[in-house]
């Protein structure tokens, strides 16, 4: 695995973060991929993942904690204390191992 960028819009923040709750499994779809570009990229992946107006959350039927971070409270983020770029690298990391475990049966 490997980390990647993700962003959100504000504007959907609200609507899409509410059903992303601290230690929940979702499964994530309609997400644009695009290429990672210029000086600040927050990682070496060549590309970051965009959650979209359109993009659907739902509950996961799986899981397995052994193979994932536990994730800590969004206050905490937003205190600017922790390196997010890793943070959310980490977690869409392990998000593109979960969805190859799922897509392969």
């Amino acid at each position: 695995g490997c980390k990647i960028h993700a962003s959100c819009k504000r504007t959907y923040m609200e609507s899409k973060g509410r059903l992303l709750p601290v230690g929940a499994w979702r499964h994530i779809q309609n997400f644009t991929l695009s290429p990672s570009t210029g000086m600040y990229r927050a990682t070496d992946h060549p590309f970051k993942m965009s959650i979209i107006q359109n993009t659907a959350i739902t509950r996961s039927p799986v899981i397995n904690e052994d193979m994932f971070l536990s994730l800590v409270d969004f206050q905490t983020v937003l205190g600017g204390s922790l390196k997010t770029c890793l943070l959310i690298g980490n977690y869409l990391r392990n998000l593109l191992i979960y969805c190859t475990l799922v897509a392969s049966g």
